[in-house]
């Protein structure tokens, strides 16, 4: 796994003597956890043009209940929360080919929230960007790229001058679509599971939202 490696090699973030080392190590090889990079754009202005236009015709809108609703029949289900985060004021964006849902991505304009085990407030002018996902039979032709595009246009509208968006550490092709896309790195969460709680391993998004 590659955050053992990291702390056999490079010792970053858990100290510096071997025996925290090695504790660390053996703590995470008996749990299941899940590494988390976190990415920001301070300026959606200034990337709105840069994103690769999809190479299958998508078009992007806002979600509406009934659509939720078709997206809990996808290969990515939602739990019981979905509606209730849009009566909440979150958002979902989805992208239709011959009127199927192949795309959607969820905005929260009020805090980060990463599997509950995390709650960041989000300033006025920023947006979170989560649960993004692309029907594995339309990847890699730009739709997410498009999908972020469209999701620069449409916070500009709403006045937001900022994005967030996390991902998980193994999902390299959407690491690839964000990274093109103009975002830049600046968080990191680990966390784990035990018994029905999550716990936060590692994160240094506390220094970055104060």
């Amino acid at each position: 796994m590659k955050i053992i490696r990291k702390i056999k090699y490079k010792s970053k973030y858990w100290g510096k003597t071997k025996f925290i080392q090695l504790a660390a190590i053996r703590f995470l090889q008996k749990i299941i956890y899940w590494e988390w990079l976190f990415f920001y754009i301070k300026d959606i202005s200034n990337v709105q043009n840069v994103t690769q236009i999809s190479s299958v015709p998508i078009n992007f809108r806002k979600a509406e209940a009934a659509d939720i609703l078709s997206i809990d029949q996808m290969q990515f289900p939602l739990n019981e929360n979905a509606l209730k985060e849009l009566k909440d004021g979150c958002e979902c964006i989805v992208g239709l080919w011959q009127q199927q849902i192949v795309y959607f991505a969820w905005i929260n304009y009020r805090q980060i929230f990463e599997r509950t085990v995390m709650n960041f407030k989000l300033s006025p002018n920023q947006a979170y960007v989560y649960r993004v996902f692309t029907l594995p039979a339309f990847r890699g032709f730009g739709i997410a790229r498009s999908g972020y595009q469209f999701l620069f246009d449409y916070l500009s509208r709403k006045g937001k001058t900022a994005c967030i968006v996390a991902v998980n550490l193994e999902n390299r092709p959407s690491i690839h679509s964000i990274v093109k896309s103009g975002f830049e790195r600046f968080g990191h969460l680990i966390y784990y599971k035990t018994g029905n709680k999550s716990k936060i391993f590692y994160t240094n998004l506390s220094k970055i939202f104060k």
